[in-house]
């Protein structure tokens, strides 16, 4: 099993359409910009993951 999963944590996958958007927030240390869309990036990581699980 995946360390992630055994932590209960699901992985943000920042996807090509989204990465000017990620490192702009990144060189202007916007924390709360960064912390939107991983949590943006997980809901819809995890409801693509629950389609596989059984």
């Amino acid at each position: 099993m995946h360390a992630w999963k055994q932590a209960g944590v699901v992985p943000a996958v920042v996807s090509s359409e989204k990465r000017a958007e990620y490192l702009g927030y990144l060189a202007d240390c916007n924390y709360e910009g960064l912390a939107r869309m991983r949590q943006e990036a997980s809901a819809t990581e995890e409801t693509r993951m629950a389609k596989f699980e059984m």
